[in-house]
């Protein structure tokens, strides 16, 4: 299994809280790139900056985080020509 699938599915198992190494990971390796807001990291796609994400600066994070994760770069994922393959 790839590092893009041990992260999704670490995300999707997820329950009450998450890492904020894996949700910054799963951004990464989908070419999210990152700047530092004031108590937040915020994640953006170049090719697609209306895509993006929020995630704060805590070791372990509310399952939202993940699940915003999972959202953002399955939108990503649509906009790729095949339609998502890839996961």
């Amino acid at each position: 299994m790839t590092r893009r699938g041990k992260l999704r599915t670490r995300l999707e198992r997820s329950k009450g809280v998450c890492r904020r190494r894996d949700v910054v990971g799963y951004y990464t390796v989908h070419g999210f790139e990152s700047r530092e807001g004031g108590k937040h990291t915020v994640f953006h796609h170049p090719r697609h900056p209306d895509i993006m994400g929020i995630v704060a600066r805590h070791r372990m994070l509310d399952v939202a985080y993940a699940k915003a994760a999972l959202r953002a770069v399955d939108r990503l994922l649509e906009r790729q020509p095949g339609g998502g393959a890839g996961r």
